[in-house]
């Protein structure tokens, strides 16, 4: 995994030939994994040269009656994608040879993976004139890479990544693990407590107060410490209590808007997703040496 100014990107090899494409590695809802093909109609500028699947021998299309097919027209599936923002990707879908690297002098092969061959993407916001020619999906769609019964074996339920800080990320690659290959994680243990009290000055006795934000409590004993620069915005609305107890609660208040955690909190992040057990588990970690 290497950077492209802000996005993270898997180097893939497509094709009888094993062309060296880059792709950007989305977790979302979007599934299917495609690449700028030729002949294109309309494609966003790159610094490398755009896949063609007429050089490849191992490029095949899928029957009208395939599960993945969604929109058979004259014996070709095609599909349409949009993403936020307006942007869109169409194409043909077909089966090719896919090539991932697994350490710097081995790779393994996947025959007939499901991807799309885009030829018309409009508003696709990337690096100008980067080498992202695509998208790798690994969500939970049946389009995905990982719904596919070619990669059973390899992903065993299990894919992770670990992000290499924006400072970094340009000589130091890491690796998208799948399945064995993650790196044992770490345990942690979590108490919850319903009731938060503290003993209010001047008033000579207890007050209890009852409230679902502090109902997680986490020993802190084995835990590093966090630095507040990180997500505590403003002070006003941090609450520290100075207590040589070894315990400490996290106020977290529902709201009705969505959460996202993007890359910039991922840094130095190992990240596993637990596909069978719909988990995330994430460990703080140096990405860095995550190269082998």
């Amino acid at each position: 995994m290497l950077r492209d100014n802000f996005f993270y990107m898997v180097q893939v090899g497509i094709g009888s030939n094993g062309v060296p494409l880059y792709l950007l590695m989305d977790t979302a809802r979007y599934g299917l994994t495609w690449t700028q093909c030729q002949p294109c109609i309309y494609c966003y500028p790159m610094r490398t040269p755009k896949f063609d699947s007429r050089s490849s021998f191992s490029y095949r299309p899928p029957p009208c009656n395939h599960r993945l097919c969604i929109n058979c027209q004259n014996g070709v599936c095609f599909y349409n994608i949009r993403y936020g923002g307006g942007a869109t990707t169409s194409g043909v879908m077909a089966f090719e040879t896919f090539a991932f690297q697994i350490t710097p002098l081995t790779a393994t092969v996947i025959d007939n993976t499901a991807f799309g061959c885009s030829n018309d993407n409009r508003k696709i916001q990337l690096a100008k004139n980067g080498v992202i020619s695509g998208i790798l999906g690994l969500d939970k769609s049946a389009q995905s890479l990982l719904n596919q019964q070619v990669f059973g074996s390899i992903i065993q339920g299990r894919f992770s990544y670990c992000l290499v800080p924006f400072t970094q990320a340009l000589q130091t690659p890491s690796f998208l693990r799948f399945g064995e290959d993650i790196p044992p994680r770490h345990e942690c243990g979590i108490s919850t407590n319903r009731i938060f009290t503290r003993n209010l000055p001047g008033h000579g006795r207890w007050v209890r107060i009852v409230m679902r934000a502090f109902q997680r409590c986490y020993d802190s004993r084995q835990l590093q410490r966090i630095e507040a620069r990180c997500l505590i915005r403003e002070g006003k609305f941090a609450h520290f209590i100075d207590t040589e107890q070894a315990y400490f609660c996290v106020a977290l208040v529902a709201g009705d808007k969505r959460t996202v955690l993007g890359a910039w909190h991922q840094q130095n992040m190992r990240v596993i997703y637990d596909l069978v057990t719909a988990g995330l588990q994430f460990e703080e970690t140096n990405c860095g040496d995550d190269t082998t």
